[in-house]
């Protein structure tokens, strides 16, 4: 058992510092239909399908021309877990922990639910391939925040109601010329230190958990690449790209999770966009992508990168997503290194977080906590003759942020 330090009963005062510890946004505004996952009809193990729109296109005459039904789905999987555990003897039972159960117990759940919030924070990487931003600089004013809202609905969403993760030193700028644009979320305040407001149909939360992503080595020099080729010259499916340009042999050109964007104005060369995901009409995103793997430069040839989504120019086929086929002479642009945050659909982010069983014969209670969000499982327990006495706090969950409805937003890493 670990050596504890605890002062006497008598020195400690109430400080109150529950109140001022961190606030989970991701978890607090997730999707938590799936929070009793263990109960969920259809989930398979440890993992559950979700259901995606159909896709269909039209047809420019009166006969039919039958297209094949496409079930599309994605994967909510609990694969995560972690616990805090402590200890003591008998004394310090009776002398300390009985007079501080609450405050040492709440300290440790805060603890536990604050991982929880990184580790979702730290999975935006791994769902988005729209992007905002350079990783440079941040929001200047309100056409920054209009533009990106702008952009992102423009594809197609489900709702408009969007919620946005930033940190409040990146919005600062845009907030401090348009303080009175955002109405308040909720009266309650203190409870909800993490709210910022609403804007445009966007709820702002605050969080001090947003992960780093560290772009490979073309994303960390800027280096500006040329497409040599696809895996499908037919434009039907491209799944990878071929590249060339100034690289090092060897390097980690690539890590899985960086993005990059195709370039307008090439000579020759008509500009590339993406289509609206219902209509599929030309919208006015540029077609961005994320790298699914990592890739090492070769020592001669050209760079292969694996990208998602899959890409498709062919009219005739219910994937169709851009305006035109990939071709030898087009330009990459690959974005550093950057601080992620993240513009998703109302109910496009869920999170999954089954009751764990009790852990009999010891005294054990597996319950949602209000305050933190996170459905735990608490255990007491002891081994007669050992004069120890420990306690268990357990997580289990699942994330998933649905790619199609979801935007990272780069901001710069100070």
């Amino acid at each position: 058992m670990s050596i504890n330090v605890l002062d006497s009963v008598a020195t400690l005062q109430e400080d109150a510092l529950a109140l001022f510890q961190n606030r989970n946004c991701f978890i607090q505004t997730a999707n938590t239909k799936f929070i009793d996952f263990e109960k969920t009809i259809g989930n398979l193990g440890n993992e559950i399908n979700l259901e995606l729109p159909f896709r269909f296109i039209t047809n420019d005459s009166l006969v039919s021309k039958i297209q094949p039904l496409i079930q599309r789905h994605t994967k909510l999987i609990t694969d995560k877990k972690r616990n805090v555990a402590y200890a003591m003897s008998a004394e310090e039972m009776i002398y300390h922990f009985n007079s501080n159960r609450d405050r040492i117990g709440k300290s440790a759940i805060a603890e536990l639910s604050a991982y929880v919030e990184k580790n979702i924070a730290s999975r935006i990487p791994d769902f988005t391939y729209r992007f905002y931003g350079d990783g440079k600089t941040t929001f200047s004013g309100i056409e920054d925040l209009e533009k990106m809202l702008i952009l992102f609905r423009e594809m197609g969403i489900p709702s408009p109601s969007l919620n946005c993760y930033v940190s409040d030193l990146y919005l600062l700028k845009a907030r401090s010329g348009m303080l009175n644009q955002f109405t308040p979320i909720r009266n309650d305040s203190l409870a909800r230190r993490y709210e910022i407001g609403e804007y445009n149909y966007t709820k702002f939360y605050r969080s001090n958990m947003l992960a780093i992503h560290e772009a490979g080595a073309i994303g960390q020099k800027g280096i500006i690449l040329t497409v040599d080729g696809t895996d499908d010259p037919t434009g039907k499916n491209i799944t990878q790209l071929k590249l060339t340009g100034d690289f090092e042999p060897g390097s980690i050109a690539y890590k899985k999770g960086d993005l990059i964007q195709f370039e307008d104005n090439i000579p020759n060369i008509p500009d590339v966009r993406y289509l609206t995901f219902v209509g599929h009409a030309p919208s006015s995103c540029p077609v961005q992508c994320r790298v699914a793997s990592d890739a090492t430069a070769p020592d001669k040839g050209p760079i292969t990168i694996n990208i998602e989504p899959s890409l498709c120019a062919d009219s005739s086929i219910s994937n169709w997503n851009i305006t035109t086929n990939i071709v030898k002479g087009m330009k990459i642009k690959t974005m550093p290194s950057h601080k992620s945050g993240l513009l998703i659909g109302d109910n496009a982010f869920y999170i999954a977080m089954p009751k764990l069983p009790a852990e009999r014969p010891n005294d054990s209670v597996s319950k949602y906590d209000p305050d933190t969000g996170v459905a735990i499982r608490v255990t007491y327990g002891t081994t007669a003759g050992t004069d120890v006495f420990g306690f268990h706090y357990g997580a289990l969950w699942g994330t998933l942020m649905v790619p199609d409805y979801a935007m990272r937003i780069l901001f710069p890493v100070i």
